[in-house]
């Protein structure tokens, strides 16, 4: 065999893996189907044809000298798609971090894997804005034509199925980026992004986000922070199948509170009502209640009409989430 075959091999193997976790995550659904217009497979590499494979010398714009969106180094239309190494490249084994996600229960923040230098332009570079609890961020099937940095706040994301079903996808705060993937697409939104709390966000073009990226070099970050939230996707629908409702609720709860800003001045505080609870975890409101009566007898959850963690160590215990040092 020769080297050339032994690398085109391995690069199907690589793309055959992260295809598997595009079939188990929010983009494997009948209704992002339905939206995109395209397969799982179609999608997963769209999107990583567009933000892993750098320019080659004498194929595409030098990034460090990329200096507008209309520059973002583009793959040529005629050309195949180059798979990369998952591991190596994007300096995460995906077993590795499948055993992360499921433990500890949270994603890579986007702001912690590039340059200070490189957030901070992006933050210049965007929109300043601000939402109210309940406050739509971004709306599933609207245009998808720029990105969201949060700032300050935790949001949800989710999606309603073909049926009008929703389903809680994930949750995000500080240091996240909300709306590249579908961003990546020119496309729709898959999803709705929904302020839980004041949150502040700066928005900005998909094509300046991508062109920032370009100009520091820093684009396989982005594929690796892709990669990172269909690896927690996969987990969380692994966790629907798997695990029973008490401990998915406590798994909810654990990750809302560390979700919390530094400094926030509630952030035991859990910043749903049991009934959006119920519906994000598809159960139903008799047994939602049923389940926060007992975290409050057991003493994990403040008496009292909201909800506040009293010990946020046993809830983690609870979830089945390793302790943090």
């Amino acid at each position: 065999m020769t080297d050339e075959t032994s690398r085109g091999s391995a690069a199907s193997e690589d793309g055959h893996e992260i295809e598997q976790l595009i079939e188990q995550s929010s983009f494997g659904t009948t209704g992002a189907r339905g939206l995109t217009g395209r397969t799982p497979r179609e999608t997963v590499r769209s999107i990583l044809d567009r933000v892993i494979p750098g320019p080659e010398p004498g194929d595409f714009a030098d990034p460090a000298r990329t200096t507008n969106a209309s520059e973002v180094p583009q793959p040529p239309a005629d050309r195949a798609v180059q798979w990369v190494d998952v591991k190596n490249v994007r300096g995460v084994d995906a077993a590795d971090h499948y055993d992360s996600v499921a433990s500890f229960g949270m994603n890579m923040k986007f702001r912690d894997l590039v340059p200070p230098r490189t957030w901070q332009e992006l933050i210049l570079s965007g929109l300043h804005r601000t939402y109210d609890a309940g406050e739509i961020m971004i709306r599933q099937g609207a245009p998808a034509t720029s990105v969201r940095l949060l700032t300050s706040g935790r949001v949800e994301v989710g999606c309603n199925d073909e049926e009008g079903e929703y389903c809680l996808l994930a949750l995000r705060g500080i240091g996240d980026v909300v709306g590249e993937m579908a961003a990546q697409l020119d496309g729709v939104r898959t999803a709705t992004v929904t302020a839980l709390e004041p949150c502040t966000a700066y928005s900005l073009s998909s094509n300046t986000f991508l062109a920032i990226l370009a100009r520091h070099g820093v684009q396989e970050q982005l594929g690796r922070y892709i990669t990172s939230k269909l690896q927690e996707s996969s987990a969380s629908t692994i966790e629907a199948l798997r695990l029973p409702p008490l401990q998915r609720l406590a798994r909810l709860i654990a990750r809302l509170v560390e979700l919390a800003d530094p400094g926030h001045p509630q952030p035991l505080r859990v910043p749903m009502s049991q009934v959006r609870i119920a519906e994000s975890l598809g159960l139903s409101r008799s047994l939602t209640a049923q389940l926060v009566s007992e975290l409050r007898s057991g003493g994990l959850l403040d008496p009292g009409r909201s909800l506040q963690v009293r010990n946020p160590e046993e809830i983690r215990a609870l979830a089945g989430l390793k302790q943090r040092v």
